[in-house]
C-alpha cells in the first residue's frame, strides 16, 4: 500500500499549555516551507512531546497558505484513522494543482488503481513516478513489459528518488527484471540511494559487499553504520 501510516491521533492531543507553545512556534515560522520542513521534524521527533499532533498543526498551517505538500501529508497522515478526511485533503491538492495527488488517491479507489498512478506519475514528481514504476514492474508479465517498467523506474532516479536507486539496485545485483547482474551498477545505486537519505541503500550495499564475498569487512560496517 501506498500510503503512510500513522495512527493513534486522539492518544496524542497536547497537555493544557502546549497549544500556546505551538502558536508561538507557529508564528515565528514565516512561510509555507519552514511549516513544511518543522512538520516533517516534529513528526518523526519520536521522543518529543505529541510529535503528531504538533505535525498536524504545520502541516494544516503550511495547507492554510497553499502549500499543497503540507495538504498531501494530511492526507497521508489521516489515510488509517479517517479515510473521508484523508480523500478531502488530497483533493484538495488536486483542485490546488498538484497532480501528484493521484499518487495517494490510488490507495482510496482500488478499482481505478492504476489509472490514478499514470495520472499522478505525469506530474514528474519522484515518488509519484516511483510508485508508478513499481506497480508496472509488479504487474509485468513479458520482457517488453519488463523493460518499460525498468525504464520508469529510471526515470524516477533520475528526479531523485532514493527508493528508485534501491529498486535498481537490486535489479543489478540479481539481474532481476530483465536486468543483466553488474555489480558496478548495483553499488552505484545503493549509494545513491543512501546520498538521498535512505539508510536501506547503505544496508543493502553492505549486504551485497558480503554476499558476493567483494569487501566483506567494509560491508560489516557499511551494515552496522546503517543499523545506527
Amino acid at each position: 500500500r501506498i500510503t503512510a501510516i500513522v495512527t493513534k491521533f486522539d492518544a496524542l492531543r497536547p497537555a493544557p499549555g502546549e497549544d500556546r507553545d505551538l502558536d508561538e512556534e507557529s508564528k515565528r515560522l514565516a512561510n509555507s516551507e519552514a511549516l513544511y520542513a518543522a512538520a516533517a521534524v516534529a513528526r518523526d521527533d519520536f521522543a518529543g512531546k505529541h510529535p503528531i499532533d504538533k505535525a498536524v498543526r504545520f502541516y494544516t498551517l503550511g495547507a492554510d497558505r497553499g502549500d499543497t505538500r503540507c495538504m498531501l501529508s494530511m492526507g497521508r497522515l489521516h489515510y488509517e484513522t479517517d479515510k473521508a478526511q484523508s480523500l478531502q485533503w488530497l483533493n484538495r491538492a488536486l483542485e490546488a494543482g498538484d497532480q501528484s495527488a493521484h499518487c495517494f488517491l490510488a490507495d482510496h479507489h482500488p478499482n481505478e488503481y492504476q489509472h490514478h498512478l499514470s495520472l499522478g506519475a505525469l506530474s514528474d514528481e519522484p515518488i509519484a513516478v516511483y510508485f508508478h514504476a513499481k506497480h508496472l514492474i509488479d504487474q509485468a508479465t513479458c520482457a517488453q513489459s519488463r523493460r518499460a517498467a525498468i525504464k520508469e523506474m529510471r526515470r524516477a532516479a533520475q528526479l531523485g528518488e532514493g527508493l528508485a536507486y534501491i529498486a535498481l539496485g537490486y535489479a543489478h545485483a540479481f539481474g532481476d527484471n530483465g536486468q543483466k547482474i553488474n555489480l558496478q551498477e548495483s553499488e552505484f545505486a545503493y549509494r545513491r540511494a543512501f546520498e538521498y537519505g535512505h539508510e536501506e541503500g547503505l544496508a543493502q550495499l553492505g549486504r551485497l559487499l558480503i554476499a558476493r564475498r567483494i569487501d566483506v569487512p567494509r560491508g560489516e560496517v557499511f551494515l552496522e553504520h546503517s543499523a545506527l
